[in-house]
């Protein structure tokens, strides 16, 4: 047996213990050409398709335009395919309330893959499904103002345009989407 004397009159055996490290190294030498753990046979990872930052901010530009060439003062917001805002401006004398309903329709857009009018439309017939909604998910929205952005089948983004008369929004966030198609 080893041992060893690191204090004056003091004794360690390394028996048992140098066995252990021992019988570890050589089970870990033994296996160093393999791997720790099987590799998956499915993708864990896949390219996403999202909305440019230089995008979001033409269609705000072009959304903006048509509004004040309506006399009008409203907020647009550009969010990517998961809902999370990528652009927004709120025009001069907008009021501060639609900021939310613009975030809520380009929001409803992009995670329904649908227009806001289109998702609204079939909730008509189905109070129940339309309550549970705004009590689970009260920031969607059901008016006109949101449109999914797609490209080759895929929904990147959204455009959503608030704080217009009814029916405005939707051809303001139509100028923007129309900047980039």
């Amino acid at each position: 047996m080893l041992s060893v004397t690191p204090v004056a009159g003091a004794r360690v055996g390394l028996g048992a213990g140098l066995a252990c490290i021992l019988l570890t190294a050589a089970i870990m030498l033994g296996r160093a050409g393999q791997t720790a753990h099987a590799q998956p046979t499915a993708p864990i990872s896949h390219a996403e398709h999202a909305i440019t930052l230089d995008a979001a901010n033409a269609m705000i530009t072009a959304g903006a335009a048509r509004a004040r060439e309506l006399g009008l003062a409203v907020t647009i917001v550009v969010v990517d395919g998961h809902g999370l805002q990528k652009a927004m401006v709120r025009m001069d004398g907008a009021m501060v309330s639609s900021i939310n309903v613009a975030h809520g329709k380009a929001y409803t857009a992009a995670i329904r893959r649908e227009t806001t009018e289109a998702y609204g439309n079939t909730l008509i017939d189905n109070p129940r499904l339309l309550h549970s909604i705004a009590a689970v998910q009260p920031h969607m929205f059901l008016t006109p103002g949101g449109i999914p952005i797609s490209v080759d089948g895929h929904v990147i983004g959204a455009i959503g345009a608030g704080g217009a008369p009814r029916g405005v929004d939707l051809e303001v966030a139509s100028a923007g989407l129309a900047a980039i198609q």
